[in-house]
Formats: C-alpha cells, structure tokens, sequence
C-alpha cells in the first residue's frame, strides 16, 4: 500500500504565524495555539491563543511550495553576508567517501541540489551543513 505524502499539512488547532526578528527581513516562525474556554464559577470565559516557537520547518507553511531538487530558499543568506565574516565557495564533486565509500553504480538516487553551496567562515571548510548533494 502507497500512502502519498501530504505536503503543508496543518496541526489542528493551530496556524503558523511569523514575528518580525531582530531586523525587518528575518521572519520568526511561530506557532499559534487556539485554546478552548474556560468554564468557571461565572460562566464560560474565552481564552487567548498561545504563540510557542514552531520547529517544524517550512514544510508546514502553507505558502511553500517543496522541490527537493532545488534546496530550501535561503532565506539567511542576506544577514549572513552582511555580517562580513563569510565567503563564497564553489562545491565540488561528490566523492565516495561523501557517500559511505560508495561509488559508481552503488551509488542510487544522489542528485545534486540546486543553490546548495553556502558561504562558510573565512578560510574554513562549511562542513556536513554545507554539503553539496543530496542522497537518498
């Protein structure tokens, strides 16, 4: 049995949210919690929703169309780059140590990802978070 995989998918009872960050181009994702009334000694009593910090992802945006061919959006590059503390760098070709020592026909399904190379620390390798290929 295949089960098809719902992209956006909300949480009940919730809705995702964004606060503005510390600068007017970095949005904060919240999520927003509708809570039910209260029901006391004078009556019911509405409740106010509750904002917790929403690590879902982009995937539960409504707004966001995946492609896993093309990476996520980087969103961060902006700030990071103003910061003046990073430098570009061109990926390189994946090897088999990328892969488990893996190579050739062995090696099923590795695509590389759009827009995946990412500044790093000057003169530093961008490590694991900067890998240039997806693999699955």
């Amino acid at each position: 049995m295949t089960q098809e995989m719902k992209w956006n998918h909300a949480f009940p009872g919730s809705k995702k949210v964004y606060v503005e960050g510390s600068r007017p181009d970095i949005r904060v994702a919240m999520r927003e919690i509708a809570l039910s009334p209260s029901t006391g000694r004078y009556g019911e009593e509405a409740n106010a929703p509750v904002r917790v910090y929403d690590t879902s992802g982009p995937y539960t945006d409504a707004g966001c169309a995946p492609d896993i061919r093309k990476g996520l959006t980087p969103h961060r590059l902006t700030w990071i780059e103003a910061r003046g503390d990073v430098e570009a760098y061109e990926g390189r070709a994946v090897r088999p140590e990328d892969n488990g020592g893996r190579s050739g026909s062995a090696v099923r399904g590795c695509t590389r990802v759009s827009g995946a190379e990412a500044p790093s620390p000057a003169g530093q390798s961008g490590g694991q978070c900067h890998a240039d290929a997806l693999c699955t």
